[in-house]
């Protein structure tokens, strides 16, 4: 479940940063890349907003029919915890690329691709999709097709996944910005997670209680 949920907040991050993102600035410039993505993810998501998150696949999906609160601040926290370890991150999107169109008429599209060739871990391709109304973000779609090798001599199995989120309002009380609630009512926050997961700082502290 955790994984899963994980993933799914990783494709709400990219999905925002595919809306509101302005021409990149050069690599190179990390502090320039991080401010610009921050403005991106504030652009798009001002206030705190649930969405409701649909699932299908080749594999069970198990966050299927959750609710998701999305919100600026524990994302931009996600971003800086990427942030702190570029290493990291330079080898998790080794042999990939992005391109990107839009927004236009409220619209925009991204593709990220993948090669195992050119030293990724798997070869796969992601497809981002996502619609605002008077500047209010009303949906993410996105498809994830991958192939996973299989022993030596044995031939890769192609899965993919798609994930819709569709915006139903205001968060409610009980849930703050970065939690999933999944269909049984319980919640998580897959957000807090990945950040700790990339930030030295918060494993030690965890660690040390």
């Amino acid at each position: 479940m955790a994984a899963r949920s994980g993933a799914v907040a990783l494709v709400v991050t990219a999905g925002l940063l595919a809306m509101g993102a302005d021409p990149p600035p050069a690599p190179a410039n990390a502090d320039a890349q991080q401010r610009a993505t921050e403005a991106a993810i504030a652009k798009v998501l001002p206030t705190p907003r649930l969405f409701r998150v649909k699932v299908t696949g080749s594999s069970p999906p198990a966050v299927d029919g959750s609710e998701i609160c999305m919100g600026a601040a524990p994302m931009m926290k996600l971003v800086a915890a990427f942030a702190s370890q570029p290493e990291t991150v330079a080898a998790l999107t080794k042999g990939c690329t992005e391109t990107r169109s839009g927004p236009a008429n409220g619209r925009v599209h991204a593709e990220i691709a993948c090669d195992k060739a050119a030293g990724a871990a798997t070869s796969s391709h992601m497809t981002i999709d996502g619609a605002m109304s008077n500047g209010v973000l009303q949906e993410i779609d996105e498809r994830m097709e991958m192939s996973l090798e299989g022993a030596p001599g044995r031939a890769s199995t192609p899965i993919w996944v798609e994930t819709h989120l569709t915006l139903l309002g205001d968060c409610p009380a009980e849930m703050k910005p970065g939690q999933l609630r999944t269909r049984d009512g319980k919640i998580s926050d897959p957000l807090a997670d990945l950040a700790a997961a990339f930030s030295p700082t918060e494993k030690n502290s965890s660690g040390n209680k």
